[in-house]
């Protein structure tokens, strides 16, 4: 039976953008044009996951933002998701497989991974959080990459 799949955007707004320094060119709580076409950026993930959630943003010391969160292939294994933008909206390719990054922890088949939290280090990189589902308690394992 074929699944209707839901479009999920990861959205932005250029808001985080100003907490870390960068020019903005609009007033004080509109969305920054200097960001993507409107002030705004995002991901459509591709059909093959059916469900996906942004539960943390970060705003990077380079003006680049960073979302994290799951997806969800439509098995319930949910995976660590990321999509990076650049400091202009676009989505960076550098960055894992051309602007995305899905990382499975799979502790047991099926595993509820989790991210909640995405940070940048020192050095530059990046630090997710969040949680590797198992199936008994206590349900969750704290996980990072």
């Amino acid at each position: 039976m074929h699944r209707p799949v839901p479009v999920i955007r990861f959205l932005l707004a250029s808001l985080a953008l100003s907490a870390f320094g960068a020019a903005a060119h609009a007033a004080d709580g509109d969305p920054d044009p200097t960001f993507h076409e409107d002030g705004r950026a995002w991901y459509i993930w591709p059909d093959t996951y059916v469900q996906a959630e942004t539960t943390a943003v970060a705003a990077l010391r380079d003006g680049s933002v960073v979302a994290a969160g799951w997806v969800d292939r439509g098995d319930d294994n949910r995976d660590f998701a990321l999509a990076k933008f650049r400091s202009n909206g676009s989505l960076d390719t550098s960055f894992g497989d051309q602007g995305t990054l899905v990382v499975a922890f799979d502790l047991e088949p099926g595993g509820n991974d989790r991210a909640f939290g995405v940070f940048e280090l020192g050095d530059g990189k990046l630090q997710v959080v969040g949680a590797a589902g198992i199936g008994t308690s206590p349900y969750d394992l704290p996980a990072s990459i």
